[in-house]
């Protein structure tokens, strides 16, 4: 093989892996939009109104989420070609986020603990690692303030611990969520 062949050859495995690895921003989209509301749903409906039933607002998002993360994943399993390093990574990291998430969600519920600090720490590491790993700050700048949020929600009253999560949300998955898929729509978003 020509070394001009060869070095083609790498640089289409490297787009690729770039292109493949920035497909997931409808990923931190939908889990932005539907975390933002429920935390902000929380705060009115268990808070302002007074009814305890407001919490089933994070359930049924979160089922809302899964579906719409599987089904998206599905659609677009079916158009790649190849997995890349970067594709199980990001698999295996996520995947073993969501375990770990469901667990300590379910442990914290469990033990009458509220579970907001905990899940904004836990949802800071896959975060900052998926910005290093895609060399794209915005998503470790995210992740950095997943870990303040998480911190800041042990010291402030349970009622604010929802805004403080939706903020982080806005600030941690949305916005970087929005810069990536700008940069992967070629900055015509």
């Amino acid at each position: 093989m020509k070394p001009e062949k060869s070095l083609e050859i790498i640089q289409s495995m490297m787009a690729e892996a770039k292109q493949s690895f920035h497909k997931v921003s409808p990923y931190f989209l939908i889990w932005g939009v539907l975390l933002v509301i429920s935390g902000i749903a929380e705060h009115v409906i268990v808070y302002q109104m007074g009814l305890k039933q407001g919490y089933a607002v994070w359930g049924i998002m979160g089922v809302l989420g899964g579906v719409i993360s599987m089904w998206y994943s599905r659609k677009e399993s079916k158009k790649q070609k190849v997995k890349t390093y970067y594709d199980l990574s990001h698999n295996y990291l996520w995947g073993g986020f969501g375990i770990t998430l469901f667990l300590v969600i379910l442990l914290s519920v469990w033990n009458r603990q509220n579970p907001t600090p905990y899940v904004l720490l836990l949802t800071g590491l896959p975060t900052f690692v998926t910005g290093g790993i895609a060399k794209f700050n915005p998503l470790k700048v995210g992740g950095i303030v997943f870990w303040v949020a998480g911190i800041l929600s042990f010291f402030v009253a349970k009622e604010f611990t929802g805004l403080v999560f939706s903020g982080a949300i806005f600030l941690g998955y949305l916005i970087p969520g929005y810069l990536l898929y700008k940069q992967e729509s070629g900055g015509n978003a």
